[in-house]
């Protein structure tokens, strides 16, 4: 299984240009990383989503995606189980 809710914090700076666009940005990277999954035959953990937000503090890479394997819910509250940077 695949962990299927993903939340990527941007840096502050980064946050404010794309503030706009986070419903499209988070789209997009749904439907990048389905077809990622699909290529790789992943079999994740519940429906995919991808959220997009500002971490409000800084971060070296300027982003800093976690991720989670949800079920039942990809709104359900989002609990730190891996990082990735």
């Amino acid at each position: 299984m695949v962990p299927n809710v993903y939340l990527v914090r941007l840096a502050p700076g980064v946050s404010v240009s794309l503030d706009v666009h986070t419903v499209a940005l988070s789209q997009e990277l749904t439907d990048v990383l389905a077809l990622h999954g699909a290529e790789c035959a992943y079999e994740w953990a519940g429906p995919l989503t991808v959220r997009v937000t500002s971490t409000g503090t800084p971060v070296d890479a300027g982003y800093h995606i976690v991720s989670e394997a949800s079920p039942n819910s990809p709104t359900a509250p989002f609990t730190e189980l891996a990082t990735t940077a």
